[in-house]
Protein backbone atom coordinates (compact mmCIF):
# COMPACT_ATOMS: atom_id res chain seq x y z
CA UNK A 1 0.00 0.00 0.00
CA UNK A 2 2.70 2.17 0.76
CA UNK A 3 4.13 1.87 -3.08
CA UNK A 4 0.55 2.90 -4.59
CA UNK A 5 -0.02 5.96 -1.64
CA UNK A 6 3.12 6.88 -0.16
CA UNK A 7 1.58 6.13 3.27
CA UNK A 8 3.59 4.36 6.13
CA UNK A 9 1.58 5.06 9.02
CA UNK A 10 -1.39 2.91 9.06
CA UNK A 11 -3.38 1.16 11.20
CA UNK A 12 -4.64 -2.43 10.04
CA UNK A 13 -8.26 -2.80 11.18
CA UNK A 14 -9.11 -6.34 12.24
CA UNK A 15 -12.96 -7.49 11.93
CA UNK A 16 -12.69 -10.89 13.26
CA UNK A 17 -10.16 -11.21 16.28
CA UNK A 18 -10.48 -14.92 15.52
CA UNK A 19 -9.58 -14.49 11.87
CA UNK A 20 -7.11 -11.72 11.95
CA UNK A 21 -6.27 -11.74 8.13
CA UNK A 22 -9.96 -12.18 7.29
CA UNK A 23 -10.38 -9.64 3.97
CA UNK A 24 -13.51 -6.75 4.30
CA UNK A 25 -14.09 -7.86 0.87
CA UNK A 26 -13.10 -10.17 -2.01
CA UNK A 27 -13.91 -8.91 -5.67
CA UNK A 28 -13.55 -10.98 -8.98
CA UNK A 29 -14.02 -9.41 -12.04
CA UNK A 30 -13.48 -10.13 -15.68
CA UNK A 31 -10.44 -8.29 -17.18
CA UNK A 32 -10.15 -8.32 -21.11
CA UNK A 33 -6.93 -9.17 -23.29
CA UNK A 34 -4.59 -6.36 -24.02
CA UNK A 35 -2.60 -6.55 -26.47
CA UNK A 36 -0.66 -3.21 -25.72
CA UNK A 37 0.39 -4.17 -22.19
CA UNK A 38 0.84 -8.08 -23.68
CA UNK A 39 -1.64 -9.72 -21.24
CA UNK A 40 -4.24 -12.29 -22.24
CA UNK A 41 -7.48 -12.59 -20.80
CA UNK A 42 -7.81 -13.68 -17.06
CA UNK A 43 -9.78 -12.90 -13.91
CA UNK A 44 -8.54 -10.12 -11.21
CA UNK A 45 -9.38 -10.56 -7.54
CA UNK A 46 -9.09 -7.62 -5.31
CA UNK A 47 -8.58 -8.67 -1.58
CA UNK A 48 -9.59 -5.87 0.01
CA UNK A 49 -9.08 -5.00 3.96
CA UNK A 50 -9.19 -2.14 6.04
CA UNK A 51 -6.36 0.49 7.14
CA UNK A 52 -6.89 3.65 9.03
CA UNK A 53 -4.38 6.68 8.07
CA UNK A 54 -3.11 8.50 10.68
CA UNK A 55 -1.38 11.06 8.71
CA UNK A 56 -2.54 11.55 5.07
CA UNK A 57 -0.03 15.31 4.72
CA UNK A 58 2.24 11.98 3.06
CA UNK A 59 0.13 11.24 0.41
CA UNK A 60 1.89 10.22 -2.65
CA UNK A 61 -0.37 8.69 -4.89
CA UNK A 62 1.92 6.52 -7.78
CA UNK A 63 -0.48 7.27 -10.81
CA UNK A 64 0.34 4.65 -12.68
CA UNK A 65 -0.86 2.36 -10.00
CA UNK A 66 -3.88 4.37 -8.75
CA UNK A 67 -6.37 6.24 -11.16
CA UNK A 68 -9.78 8.05 -10.89
CA UNK A 69 -8.90 8.55 -7.06
CA UNK A 70 -10.80 11.42 -5.27
CA UNK A 71 -12.00 12.27 -1.35
CA UNK A 72 -15.65 11.59 -1.31
CA UNK A 73 -17.43 11.40 2.08
CA UNK A 74 -18.81 7.80 3.49
CA UNK A 75 -22.45 8.15 1.91
CA UNK A 76 -20.73 8.78 -1.56
CA UNK A 77 -18.73 5.26 -1.03
CA UNK A 78 -21.89 3.35 0.14
CA UNK A 79 -23.29 3.84 -3.29
CA UNK A 80 -20.50 3.11 -5.27
CA UNK A 81 -21.65 -0.39 -7.08
CA UNK A 82 -17.41 -0.95 -6.89
CA UNK A 83 -17.47 -0.14 -3.24
CA UNK A 84 -20.93 0.27 -1.67
CA UNK A 85 -20.31 -3.84 -0.37
CA UNK A 86 -16.85 -2.97 1.55
CA UNK A 87 -18.50 0.33 3.07
CA UNK A 88 -21.32 -0.90 4.23
CA UNK A 89 -19.57 -3.63 5.86
CA UNK A 90 -17.06 -1.03 7.57
CA UNK A 91 -20.50 0.63 8.74
CA UNK A 92 -21.41 -2.28 10.13
CA UNK A 93 -18.56 -4.18 11.97
CA UNK A 94 -16.32 -0.71 12.26
CA UNK A 95 -18.26 2.42 12.94
CA UNK A 96 -20.06 3.28 15.78
CA UNK A 97 -23.54 4.54 14.34
CA UNK A 98 -23.22 7.53 16.41
CA UNK A 99 -19.65 8.33 14.55
CA UNK A 100 -21.61 8.10 10.83
CA UNK A 101 -23.51 12.02 11.67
Amino acid sequence: MSEETGLNDLEYVQLDPKNPNLPLDIDTHYIPPSPKREEAEHYHYDFRYCFVAKDIENLNLQTSEVTEYKWVNIEEMVLSENLGRSIKKIQRFILKPSSLK
